[in-house]
Order: C-alpha cells, then structure tokens, then sequence
C-alpha cells in the first residue's frame, strides 16, 4: 500500500485540507485509528501522522492515547462540530457544481416543531418524490427550543417554527399565521358560539406543555397582563397525548388547529377561537446565514410553501 504522507503545516498559521478533516471525522466515528483505517483504506502510521500534523497545525491536542486506544479531547470535539459542518458545505459546493438547478439531487434535512410535523410529513415526501425524484429529504420533529437548536447547530438544513423572527444569524420566511383555539370534550368549554374570551381560560382545568415551550411561555404572559391565574392540572410535552387527554374530556387545551393532524371534523371535540386577544404566532421556514443553501435545498424552500399552502386550502391547520 502507497504511504498516505501528509503535508507539512504552512508556515505562520495553521492549514488544515479537506482530506484531513475527512480523515479526523472517520476517526472519531470509528473509535480507533485501527477501525477508521479499514474503513478509509489507509494505513494506521499514515494516519497517525495525519493527526500529529493536525495537532501541530492547531497547537492542540485532538485525542488522548493510552493503552487501550484513543480518546477524544474537548478540543477535539469542538474540531469535530466545525468539521462535519464544512464537510457538509463541501458537499453542498460539489453538488451545486455538478448539478444542473432543473434537476436538483442530494440529500435536505428538515426538522418541524410539533404537531405541525403530522400535518405535512405526508404531503412533503409525496411532493418531493414526485417532483424531485433524485432529493432524500429527512424528517425529525422536536419541540420549538429543540428545532430552534438545530438550526442554531447546523444539525439540519431548514426548519419550520414559530417565533424564529427574533433568533439572530437566520432567514426566516413566514409561511403563516397560526391561530390559536382552546379545544375540550362535548360540554367542556365555557361561554358560548365560536369564539372565548382568553379571560374564560383561566376557568378551565387545563393540559399544557411545560415552561419552556413557546406556547407555554404565551398563554402565561397574556394570564400575567390580565392578573389571571391559569389551572394546568397536566404538563405534557406531546402533542397526541394532549389531544388525547382533551378527548377523553380530562383537560381542555389551548392549540393550534394543526394540533389534530387534519382530523378535526371526524372528533368529538369542540373548539372556541381565543379572542381579546387574539392568541397567534407565525410560523416560518428557516435556515442559517451562514451556511449557504445547497441546491436541493433551495429548490425545496418554495415547495414546502406550496406544501403548506395547500394545507391552509384543506383547513388542515
């Protein structure tokens, strides 16, 4: 096997390639030099010389030798985040080159806040597949916090959440407004007709999600500008287990109408749009500043609003 001999570091400053940061990368993944060599092909020695290059390029040590093996050092871990986040972009200049922007392909990951995730996961990866058959778009959902972090990491391309208008080193598109209602059981909800006065809310034994959600945060705000104090008998971060303590008539709940994933017409719940005020926040897709969109990523930004858009024409949320 030709030895893999790495380049002398520049003088008057660190510089790192492509190939070994792509070499460090498989390393930490695998554990061990012995393992990120069969993977890569490379011989053990060609790739310790690789490591000891790049420690001396940085003036930091990457990983701890002892008798088993290697460890990873903290400063090898911020390494680590920095990257897989250039190889990323890497990739992403390559697939722009390569690609003609009629026919996009690679690899987009999208994360949505919430229920809002049950809507639109369906008809996103049907639009995708028959639009842009050569594009693998990868879905999570979180809570808002979460999906707002993983942005903020750049551990997925786009998002879509509500509030991302005061996040900074992000464009946010707003792809609607989203209204708030308080949902019970047959019988549960106070006042009459289709609207409620936020006021009303306090009278209901309520199911919210903790503190830290956005949603939470919300309704304890306007209860503190109106001197009311809320009843949250239950805390649950979850969506369908909400919805399901509201069915059961156990708890009434503030929520959005995509909250029941398009099925609200065929449950026995009822709904009052909150009024005085009017509770409602935008939600928006996102992605960061300075990570440049790839292609297939770019080219999903309008169809996702198509998506959505669609979705507002169904009453879905």
């Amino acid at each position: 096997m030709a030895r893999d001999v790495p380049p002398a570091p520049a003088a008057g400053g660190a510089r790192l390639t492509p190939r070994q940061l792509r070499y460090f990368v498989e390393i930490v993944k695998a554990g061990s030099l012995s393992g990120a060599s069969g993977r890569l092909g490379i011989a053990q020695p060609a790739l310790s010389q690789h490591i000891g290059a790049m420690e001396e390029a940085l003036g930091a040590r990457l990983f701890e030798r002892h008798a088993r093996g290697m460890r990873i050092t903290a400063e090898g871990q911020r390494l680590y985040g920095r990257a897989l986040s250039i190889l990323d972009q890497l990739g992403a200049l390559r697939e722009d080159v390569r690609d003609a922007a009629a026919n996009p392909r690679g690899r987009v990951r999208l994360a949505i806040a919430g229920a809002l995730s049950t809507v639109l996961a369906a008809p996103l990866l049907r639009a995708v597949g028959e639009r842009y058959p050569d594009i693998r778009l990868d879905l999570m959902e979180g809570l808002s916090q979460r999906v707002a972090e993983l942005i903020e990491s750049r551990a997925v391309d786009l998002a879509i959440f509500p509030g991302a208008a005061d996040m900074e080193g992000v464009t946010a598109r707003p792809l609607f407004t989203e209204k708030l209602y308080l949902f019970g059981a047959p019988g549960s909800l106070p006042g009459r007709g289709r609207t409620l006065r936020y006021a009303r809310v306090a009278d209901c034994a309520l199911v919210a999600p903790d503190r830290r959600h956005d949603l939470r945060k919300m309704m304890e705000r306007e209860a503190v500008a109106q001197g009311l104090s809320l009843n949250v008998r239950y805390e649950l971060n979850s969506a369908p287990m909400t919805v399901a303590l509201v069915r059961e008539g156990l708890a009434c709940a503030v929520l959005p109408r995509s909250a029941f994933g398009g099925m609200l017409p065929a449950l026995p719940v009822q709904s009052r749009l909150i009024i005085e005020p009017q509770l409602d926040r935008v939600q928006s897709l996102v992605w960061s500043h300075d990570r440049p969109l790839g292609s297939a990523a770019s080219a999903l930004v309008d169809l996702i609003a198509d998506v959505v858009e669609q979705a507002l024409a169904r009453q879905d949320i």
